[in-house]
Formats: C-alpha cells, sequence, structure tokens
C-alpha cells in the first residue's frame, strides 16, 4: 500500500450538470449553496490531511468538459478527475473503490450535499474502521453521507442497491454485512429538498467551529430563509 487513507467524492460541476433538481430555489443560489457545502467537506478533510500525510483526497469533477479548476483548492494531497457521462453511480462507486483499494488500506466515499461534516467525523471514522470493516455515516432522508470501508467488495454489490430512496442506508448496510461488521456514525442532515434547508441552518448555528464555507453557507441559508 502505497498511503493508508483515501477520501473520494464525485461532485457535480452545476455551470454543466444539473444539481439538485428537486430543491427548487432559484439557480445561482443552489450552485452557491451546493459549491459552499462541497468546498466545506474538502476543507474539513485537507485540515487533517496537513498533519497526517497518509491521508489524500480524490476530487471527481462530474462535468461536459475539463472543469476542476471550478473548485480553486490547491493541496498537495489532492487528486483532481474530471468524469464525462460517468453513468449509474452503483457502477461509478464500484469502479472507484476497486481502484482505490489497490493503493490504500481504508477508503471513504462522501457527497457534496452534507455541509455539517466535520474533521471529528472523518476521524472517528478511521478509529471505527480499526474495529470494522465499514463505517456508514446515515443521513436523515434515510440515505447515507458517508461510506467508509478496508475490505475488498465482490462485484455487484454497489449496483444492486436502490439510491435516492428512504431505505438506501438500510439496504447498504444489509449488503454489507454478509461481508463484515458495520459500524454507524451520528446522523446528519443533508440537502434536497427547501425543507432540509432549516435544519441545515440551525444546526450550522449551533456548532462551536465553522470553517470559512460552512459561514458562507450559513449566510445564504439566513439571507434566504429571511426573505422566504
Amino acid at each position: 500500500m502505497n498511503k493508508n487513507n483515501i477520501i473520494s467524492t464525485f461532485v457535480k460541476d452545476p455551470r454543466q450538470v444539473p444539481i439538485k433538481t428537486r430543491l427548487n430555489l432559484p439557480q445561482k443560489l443552489k450552485e452557491d449553496l451546493f459549491k459552499a457545502s462541497a468546498l466545506s467537506c474538502m476543507t474539513e478533510y485537507l485540515a487533517l490531511s496537513q498533519v497526517n500525510t497518509n491521508w489524500s483526497f480524490k476530487w471527481h469533477t462530474i462535468a461536459e468538459n475539463e472543469s476542476s479548476m471550478f473548485w480553486p483548492i490547491d493541496s498537495a494531497n489532492c487528486i483532481f478527475q474530471t468524469i464525462h457521462r460517468p453513468g449509474e453511480l452503483g457502477k461509478s462507486l464500484e469502479k472507484e473503490y476497486k481502484v482505490c483499494k489497490r493503493d490504500f488500506t481504508n477508503v471513504v466515499f462522501i457527497g457534496g450535499d452534507c455541509p455539517l461534516i466535520s474533521r471529528e467525523i472523518f476521524q472517528k471514522t478511521y478509529a471505527l474502521l480499526e474495529e470494522h470493516q465499514f463505517v456508514l455515516g446515515p443521513a436523515t432522508d434515510g440515505g447515507f453521507y458517508l461510506f467508509a470501508g478496508n475490505i475488498e467488495l465482490p462485484e455487484g454489490i454497489w449496483a444492486s442497491v436502490d439510491y435516492s430512496k428512504k431505505t438506501t442506508k438500510e439496504d447498504l448496510k444489509v449488503k454489507l454485512k454478509s461481508y463484515g461488521s458495520v459500524a454507524e456514525l451520528d446522523v446528519l442532515d443533508d440537502f434536497d429538498e427547501v425543507k432540509d434547508l432549516s435544519n441545515v441552518f440551525k444546526k450550522l448555528q449551533n456548532k462551536d467551529r465553522l470553517n470559512v464555507h460552512q459561514e458562507k453557507f450559513k449566510v445564504l441559508l439566513s439571507e434566504y430563509l429571511k426573505d422566504s
């Protein structure tokens, strides 16, 4: 193994690919919230990777053409890739997990729509992987905001999960338990619809520490909620 830990994320470029189709907001606000949320997750992880040289970050931008510069973060521990026509989510995750497991012990997947993810979440994830084969971060809508694993999985597991459903996390958990123990993190809110935003805003208000992108997300939400 070259390094111990990698986190991999798939994030759409909102300039080129439709995002959050169920989120009924003005397009500019939707894009700004999505970008702030995705960059917040990345910032939290990179803060840890600066002091843990065996932690790497892989950022996949889903776009029609080269667009990784849309996400302006410079780090020696970042791997940027642009994916064209990625296909079904399950098949993309299966392929990425297999690729990452060739070079890394612990593989973590996150999305870009959970601005409440903190560096403590990542630290707890890796701690749990010392005793378990898999870790899931449950989302309030029944999905998951984080997956982590330290063993290989047989072909077909990812593609067999029914995504974007209230049962998605539990569906994946049941399948994973056939191959190892599964630990769960705290439940967090992501945002897919307008009704989700007030809960995310309240949680951000109650956090003791916010990074610059979480602050931006909170300000954008505050202005929207005030006018709505």
